[in-house]
């Protein structure tokens, strides 16, 4: 059962960007890691049990604080956006640079940038792959976790790239240029919002979550599978629980 969007809520999100803070002042630009987001929640066609009509209506409240708080920016040049830390939401005033190369660029397309001399790989040879880096013995943070669409659910599991946040904007001791008074009011607000609808969740052993799709965030009732051991966890914990020697 797919998850069936809006496609004219504000644009689709393509592309990845992560952001970055220089001299108190915001930038998001392109990289193959997503740690800036759409500043606009995913609504759905219909109600489904793991997005009801609580969760419509709280979309729709927290959708128009949004738009509101967007035509407040400070400057031309900075956008409504939320980064993510710690998977865990903030609203923040950010420079967008579309575009460019980076070093995760295919080798020639940066070569050829970058104006280098570099021999491409013939068609019949293949590239020499890269020595597998040693595993770390440290433990993925837990709060790392993916979803998984059940037929009446969104199961949570631990490990893998983060795909879901927690349910609470980060809130600012005081307003700086990257989240002002503006901003500092509308997450009270949008955190107040979030609050009385995680009140109405359905069942005992779901909760309220944002999962992400496509650089855009979505409420959704979400249970969380806790425990168990997969290929992100500990090392050490994986070779105990398989039971394997070097």
């Amino acid at each position: 059962m797919a998850i069936a969007m809006e496609a004219d809520n504000g644009g689709s999100g393509d592309g990845t960007y992560t952001w970055m803070i220089m001299e108190g002042k915001a930038q998001c630009y392109t990289s193959t890691e997503s740690h800036c987001f759409v500043h606009k929640l995913w609504e759905v066609v219909e109600a489904k049990p793991f997005h009801d009509e609580t969760l419509i209506e709280a979309t729709k409240a927290i959708n128009g604080l949004l738009e509101s708080a967007a035509a407040k920016s400070p400057d031309e040049e900075r956008q409504l956006c939320f980064f993510e830390f710690q998977s865990r939401p903030l609203l923040a005033w950010s420079k967008h640079e579309h575009g460019g190369v980076t070093a995760h660029d295919d080798p020639a397309t940066v070569a050829r940038s970058l104006g280098l001399k570099y021999d491409a790989p013939s068609s019949g040879t293949a590239a020499k792959p890269a020595p597998p880096a040693p595993p770390s013995p440290k433990p993925k943070p837990s709060w790392n976790y993916f979803w998984i669409q059940k037929p009446d659910r969104l199961d949570c599991y631990p490990g893998g790239n983060s795909q879901t946040v927690t349910s609470k904007l980060w809130e600012a001791d005081a307003p700086t240029e990257i989240h002002d008074r503006v901003l500092m009011d509308v997450t009270e607000e949008i955190n107040r919002l979030l609050g009385e609808a995680s009140e109405k969740c359905p069942h005992e052993e779901w909760e309220l979550g944002l999962i992400k799709f496509q650089s855009r965030y979505m409420l959704a009732w979400t249970r969380p599978i806790l425990g168990g051991i997969g290929p992100d966890a500990d090392p050490r914990d994986v070779m105990r629980a398989l039971h394997l020697r070097y």
